[in-house]
C-alpha cells in the first residue's frame, strides 16, 4: 500500500486581476484540475500549506477554497488547507476545521498534522499541543506528516533569509524521537529540500 500527496503551495489567490498583472491564481488551479483529470495518477490528499490567497485580496479566501474543494472532489480525496502569513487578513472569513489552526486527522495508516505558523513562529500553546499529540495514544503504523506555512530551514536566497520559521529549533525539540516521517511547508516559492531533527522538510 502506498498514498500520494498533491502539495499545492503558495496560491495567492486575488479577484481584482492576476497578481503582478501575471500570476491569476484561481485560474492555474484550473488548469491544474484539467491536467489532474487527465493524468493516470492516484491521488489520496490534496495539501495546501499557506498563502491561498494574496494579503491584498481577502475576498479571494471562499473562491480559492471552492476552487481546491473542487480539485480534491475531482480526485476523489480530502482537501487539508493550511493557514500562511498573507491568510492573515482573511481570518474572520474563516470557518469550520481551518478556523481552529491546528489539527490532526488520520489518512488511512499515516496521521496528517497541521500548524499553524501565519505569525511567523509557533506559540507555546501551540508547541505544547503538539507535544502531547505526539505524545498521546498508539502510534500510528506509518507515523506523522506536519504540515505548516514557514520553512523551518534557512532559504539560500539573499532576499528571503530570516523569513522562514522564527523558531525552528522549538519545532526541532519537540519532533525528535517523534514518530514524524516528513514536513511540507511553502512560503519560499522556491524548491528546497533538507531534514529537521533528522525528519525531511
Amino acid at each position: 500500500m502506498s498514498l500520494s500527496l498533491l502539495h499545492l503551495s503558495d496560491i495567492h489567490a486575488t479577484l481584482a486581476g492576476p497578481l503582478h498583472g501575471r500570476v491569476d491564481g484561481l485560474a492555474r488551479l484550473t488548469e491544474l484540475r484539467q491536467q489532474l483529470t487527465s493524468a493516470p495518477v492516484r491521488i489520496d490528499a490534496v495539501i495546501a500549506p499557506g498563502d491561498l490567497i494574496d494579503r491584498t485580496s481577502p475576498e479571494a479566501m471562499p473562491a480559492v477554497l471552492r476552487a481546491l474543494d473542487q480539485v480534491a472532489e475531482d480526485l476523489g480525496a480530502p482537501l487539508i488547507p493550511v493557514l500562511g502569513n498573507h491568510d492573515v487578513p482573511a481570518f474572520d472569513r474563516l470557518s469550520g476545521p481551518l478556523a481552529a489552526g491546528h489539527r490532526s486527522l488520520m489518512l488511512g495508516p499515516l496521521r496528517i498534522i497541521v500548524l499553524n505558523s501565519s505569525s511567523g513562529s509557533l506559540d507555546e500553546p501551540q508547541l505544547n499541543w503538539l507535544r502531547q499529540e505526539l505524545s498521546h495514544g498508539s502510534v500510528p503504523e506509518w507515523g506523522s506528516v506536519v504540515c505548516l506555512h514557514h520553512s523551518p530551514l534557512a532559504s539560500p536566497v539573499p532576499a528571503l533569509r530570516g523569513k522562514g520559521l522564527r523558531n525552528g529549533h522549538e519545532l526541532a525539540e519537540v519532533l525528535t524521537g517523534s514518530d514524524v516521517r516528513l514536513i511540507l511547508t511553502g512560503h519560499y516559492h522556491h524548491v528546497q529540500a533538507g531534514a529537521l531533527a533528522s525528519v525531511p522538510v
